[in-house]
């Protein structure tokens, strides 16, 4: 008896694992649909999203496009003016500009270094006013200047 009885409970045992496998196979399942319900949804409204927003470009590409001649017509126009502007102003100072480059390369104000002990005496400028180095071209010597090192650079 002992036996019959030890023998129904595993029967009882065994029937309710199938039970609360079925459950959970159920619960499972209902979980797959709902997840790939969700799924097909947010595609649909991503979907609609990407055609809106076609919409709107091709719209904006037809209104830009659409006067493109006009725009091409009014940037020539404002460019041409610009050059025009451009033509006056340049001819207006080039004569100014020219003599004030001639003035400067015309004009040099010779100086020598205070390093440069030819230069130092009395005697550096001509009787013409032009800068001269005195005695022989042979005996100048170069003022010899220290540079600090930089070293780790």
């Amino acid at each position: 008896m002992e036996a019959n009885r030890g023998q129904g409970g595993i029967q009882q045992l065994l029937a309710a694992e199938q039970k609360a496998q079925h459950i959970v196979n159920a619960a499972r399942n209902a979980k797959m649909a709902r997840l790939k319900q969700a799924k097909e949804e947010a595609d649909k409204e991503i979907a609609e999203f990407r055609a809106q927003m076609e919409r709107e470009f091709q719209k904006k590409v037809a209104e830009s496009s659409g006067d493109s001649g006009a725009n091409v017509q009014r940037l020539e126009q404002e460019t041409e003016a610009k050059i025009n502007h451009l033509k006056l102003d340049a001819a207006t100072i080039s004569s100014d500009v020219v003599n004030m480059l001639l003035n400067g390369l015309l004009d040099l104000n010779y100086a020598c270094h205070a390093s440069r002990s030819c230069c130092l005496n009395s005697h550096s400028t001509g009787p013409t006013g032009q800068f001269t180095f005195p005695g022989d071209p042979k005996t100048w010597k170069s003022a010899e200047i220290e540079y600090p090192m930089i070293e780790n650079i």
